[in-house]
């Protein structure tokens, strides 16, 4: 992962070094984790209210083998 913008909402947006956004997408969809592609390089994660601290744990350790 090349950077993440800075939070003000519950949504999450951030541009990928190397990986293709599709892969990552598809990754992730693997993984029970949906996104979307959001431009050329940025993937675009959006929470809703019943997400939980367990859910974003997982959605971390998920990000970090796949983007490091």
């Amino acid at each position: 992962m090349k950077n993440v913008l800075p939070v003000m909402t519950n949504i999450v947006i951030f541009t990928l070094k190397d990986e293709k956004p599709e892969t990552v997408l598809q990754k992730l969809k693997e993984q029970h984790i949906l996104a979307v592609k959001f431009g050329e390089h940025d993937i675009r994660m959006v929470t809703h209210l019943d997400f939980t601290n367990d859910m974003l744990e997982k959605t971390v350790e998920v990000l970090k083998r796949l983007t490091y």
